[in-house]
């Protein structure tokens, strides 16, 4: 159960793509992120922190972990889970489940998983290099670094500085156009686009916010400022982009774009939904906010620099990542981290979000650990807590279940194909549409112009989300007929089938 709360970040909530579904119609209350989206900011308890345990006390954060993320394995979530910890000066790891769903086999801190919105923290310490180098400054213009012809928008003057898409504060939407396309069933809800592409939404997109004012997540954004920093650095593409300055300089050999076969080999599956694996999301001109790929052992190698910065540019340009630059209420953000405040300390967190995976990153600099947690199926529920629970175990603090949901196993059956043919047809609550779709025998909700959210049987004329804690109903009249559905989400709603 619920003993606390995670305070949601309302825009991330609404810029993120695909964030259709009426709220108070009765249907589904889906963000639809593919990445990027961020609960952040669990209640201060009010209790001071004691820091970590006395030196010289070994403190077990893996025993109580991997019960915790058992949990998530069994009821079927993901196949598994890879993480790591960064604690004084060094690193530890502990794998749960399997690498693959349809094959066994552990995951390791070399196992290889999309990194979806981690990807940012990459391009944005690119872009505080680049400072440093001298290439360019937080307030060069965007204008200044895109192709010929390209009109970059501005309002009343104000231009989009790189700091502002650094900071998500461009007042740009969160996917450029072009790469939403017209939502189908078992599809991502953004595809690849190329350069041209990019910057022909760019050059028509029209400003509402003054740029520097307003975060609003912003994928369209980060991409931007990574196509922007090719030319500013000389670099071909993205694995050239950060290859030389950081990867390397941090030992990062797994973490890229392009995978070599060993890495391929080493690949976790993206998951749809547990009996649907994917194929890897490459996102093309877009790759800068969302395509890395990486390990829990190089991602923990990131943290223990994050922490402990080395000498030289690099390591002044990670300790600029950390400075706050933006706050709109409880919402502060650097380039590329998210700042809260978890048991009267200060965090820095960035979570990523795929159709097939999610990746945290999470850093307490005081206490001077770091929390890496990867793993290839989407969690929709409250999983960055997750994350925070490993901090606060590896600290020396029992975690707690404050701000987290622990998802209990689901029955799940396998109706005729038959039955769910005979529940394919159209809904009405009010004004509110419900669509059920049938595609390659399994049954999916669309509401409006919604995504399409896979369903789940636990009983006959039993279905459930797993992605929402929603469940349908199927109403028959008295000699059997489907008359309904019946959506128990935020309310109980009757659905009325068309003739």
């Amino acid at each position: 159960m619920r003993s606390g709360s995670f305070l949601m970040f309302s825009c991330f909530a609404l810029a993120c793509a695909g964030s259709e579904g009426p709220v108070d119609g009765g249907g589904p209350v889906d963000t639809g992120v593919v990445d990027g989206s961020f609960d952040a900011g669990p209640e201060d308890t009010g209790v001071a922190d004691s820091g970590p345990e006395d030196a010289g006390v070994v403190v077990d954060w893996q025993t109580p972990i991997r019960t915790l993320l058992d949990k998530y394995v069994e009821a079927g979530w993901t196949p598994g889970f890879s993480v790591g910890v960064w604690r004084d000066g060094h690193a530890e790891f502990l794998s749960v489940g399997r690498v693959d769903s349809a094959r066994e086999g552990a995951p390791t801190p070399d196992t290889i998983y999309e990194l979806a919105s981690v990807t940012k923290l990459f391009t944005t310490l690119r872009l505080a290099l680049a400072v440093e180098q001298g290439l360019v400054s937080l307030d060069t213009p965007l204008q200044d670094l895109v192709p010929q012809g390209v009109t970059v928008p501005d309002l009343a003057g104000n231009p989009i500085l790189l700091r502002h898409l650094a900071t998500h504060t461009a007042g740009l939407p969160a996917w450029p156009p072009a790469a939403l396309p017209s939502p189908a069933p078992g599809a991502v809800s953004v595809t690849a686009i190329d350069a041209e592409a990019l910057y022909a939404d760019l050059s028509n997109t029209t400003l509402s916010v003054l740029p520097g004012h307003v975060i609003g997540y912003s994928s369209f954004g980060v991409a931007l400022l990574g196509q922007a920093l090719l030319p500013a650095t000389g670099a071909a593409d993205l694995d050239a982009l950060l290859r030389a300055d950081i990867s390397a300089p941090l030992g990062l050999t797994d973490t890229g774009l392009e995978l070599t076969a060993d890495q391929e080999a080493r690949l976790a599956p993206p998951h749809l939904a547990p009996d649907q694996p994917m194929p890897r999301l490459l996102l093309g001109a877009l790759s800068p906010a969302a395509s890395l790929q990486g390990s829990a052992r190089d991602l923990t190698r990131l943290l223990g620099a994050e922490l402990e910065p080395p000498a030289g540019a690099l390591g002044a340009a990670i300790r600029a990542t950390q400075v706050s630059r933006v706050v709109n209420g409880d919402t502060v953000v650097g380039l590329g981290w998210f700042k809260v405040t978890w048991r009267n300390v200060e965090i820095l967190m960035v979570r990523g979000d795929a159709y097939g995976g999610h990746a945290t990153v999470v850093i307490c600099p005081s206490a001077g650990v770091g929390v890496v947690l990867l793993t290839n199926a989407r969690i929709d529920t409250d999983i960055e807590a997750v994350s925070v629970a490993v901090l606060d175990e590896a600290r020396g603090m029992p975690w707690s279940e404050a701000g987290l949901v622990i998802p209990d196993p689901d029955p799940t059956i396998t109706p005729p194909q038959a039955e769910l043919e005979a529940l394919a047809g159209v809904y009405r609550h009010g004004e509110t549409v419900l669509e059920l779709v049938v595609h390659e025998g399994r049954l999916y909700a669309h509401f409006d112009n919604g995504s399409y959210l896979r369903l789940f049987a636990s009983a006959a004329d039993t279905f459930y989300l797993r992605r929402l804690v929603a469940t349908m109903l199927v109403v028959r009249d008295g000699g059997g007929v489907i008359t309904g559905v019946r959506w128990l989400q935020t309310g109980d709603n009757l659905y009325t089938r068309d003739p």
